[in-house]
Formats: structure tokens, sequence, C-alpha cells
């Protein structure tokens, strides 16, 4: 779980692939989700895998998605793609 900015910043830097999932307690369509892809750290071990809880995180709107949960798919520190509707 990642709770500020400047963890995430360090987490994408610092590794070639990292997944993000951006999501609220309480959402049933997060816990779902997060419920179907809970195995795929174990499928794509290159992968680093983090969840933002959008309760916690209180940092500046670096990520700001338009609903939840979102996805943010980052290489070599550059978002290449954002799941959901609003991303830039």
């Amino acid at each position: 779980e990642i709770d500020n900015l400047y963890n995430a910043k360090q987490l994408i830097k610092n590794h070639k692939y990292v997944i993000i999932i951006w999501h609220d307690p309480g959402c049933p369509v997060c816990e779902h989700y997060l419920d179907t892809i809970k195995d795929m750290p174990n499928e794509f071990p290159q992968c680093v895998f983090a969840l933002l809880n959008g309760d916690d995180y209180t940092d500046d709107k670096v990520f700001e998605p338009d609903g939840a949960p979102v996805t943010f798919f980052f290489k070599n520190g550059k978002l290449l793609k954002c799941t959901r509707s609003g991303c830039v």
C-alpha cells in the first residue's frame, strides 16, 4: 500500500514495470476487481504491484482518477496506460 507521493515516485523510479491500483475501501467494484487480480503478482513477477487507497492518499493530484478502481501502468518511469476514463 502506497500512502504518499514520495513513495509512489520512488517505486516508479526504482522498478522497470510498475502497476499501481487506485481503490476506495468499501467500494464493491474495487473489492471485486482486487479479488479478481489478486494472483497477478505471482503470474507477472517482473512487475511490481502496489495499491493506492483513495481514502488515505492525501498528496497532490499526480494520481487523479475520476472514479475507482483505476490501474496505472508504468514502464521505465513513464505512464503507459490508465484503465479508466478521465486519465491522461
